[in-house]
């Protein structure tokens, strides 16, 4: 159905026009992000990432088909790291655009490098207050390492409730809450002479939750603190 802007009063919409160019590049809208500087960006279900300008009221494109672009045209999340970094989860991997030379790096899965990204199906990004980037996956929790581009990979053995996830948000404590197929883990980090150490806590059907599924980037954190995230029976809110 596109994508709707309202400025409290009233409604535009923003169409796909095969025949304007900068029109919005797919009707189907999956993740919407509005990073330091203004920037609105719209990731889409199959023509990539799209760049609004309130200027001109058009939309640049972001394609797998450019060479210096994303690898997958499925946009899922999308975050900004403390550089004002872009962080894109697709259907095929992790990308980063460099804001200062424009210039995408790809990361993706290598079955035989463990310290790959642990799945090429990237829900959620979340760019936390330590600075570090958590990639949640369909295949367990990643959190990258600048230094050596590698990964951490978290998964049910290491604590996490479910392998499968499909939203996560940093509460005002720090902690990244985790939505997955089975419910909700919270990790809890705590830095120890130089070095962070980390403890999952999760909840099911048996605390309160909706259900023990939720779904896919229904997670919210409010300006006081409260928590929202949705599944198919309703909502929980709760205070962390």
């Amino acid at each position: 159905g596109g994508l709707d802007l309202y400025d409290g009063k009233t409604f535009r919409h923003f169409r796909h026009n095969p025949s304007n160019p900068t029109s919005i590049a797919d009707d189907r809208i999956w993740s919407i992000f509005e990073d330091s500087r203004h920037n609105i960006w719209v990731g889409t279900l199959g023509a990539g990432l799209d760049l609004y300008s309130d200027e001109t009221n058009s939309f640049k494109h972001f394609q797998s088909n450019d060479s210096n672009s994303i690898r997958s045209n499925y946009i899922f999340s999308l975050a900004e790291d403390n550089e004002g970094n872009l962080w894109v989860g697709t259907s095929d991997g992790l990308d980063r655009l460099d804001v200062k030379t424009q210039k995408f790096t790809h990361y993706q899965n290598n079955p035989h490098d463990k310290s790959s990204l642990s799945s090429n199906i990237v829900l959620a990004v979340v760019h936390d207050r330590r600075g570090m980037i958590w990639a949640g996956t369909r295949e367990g929790l990643n959190l990258f390492d600048p230094k050596s581009k590698s990964f951490k990979v978290f998964k049910t053995e290491d604590g996490l409730l479910d392998n499968s996830i499909v939203s996560m948000v940093e509460d005002k404590q720090g902690n990244i809450w985790i939505g997955t197929s089975m419910g909700l883990s919270c990790l809890k980090i705590s830095e120890n002479s130089g070095s962070y150490n980390f403890k999952f806590t999760n909840y099911t059907e048996a605390d309160g939750l909706q259900g023990k599924e939720f779904n896919q980037g229904a997670a919210y954190v409010t300006r006081r603190g409260e928590l929202f995230f949705a599944g198919p029976n309703g909502f929980n809110r709760f205070m962390p």
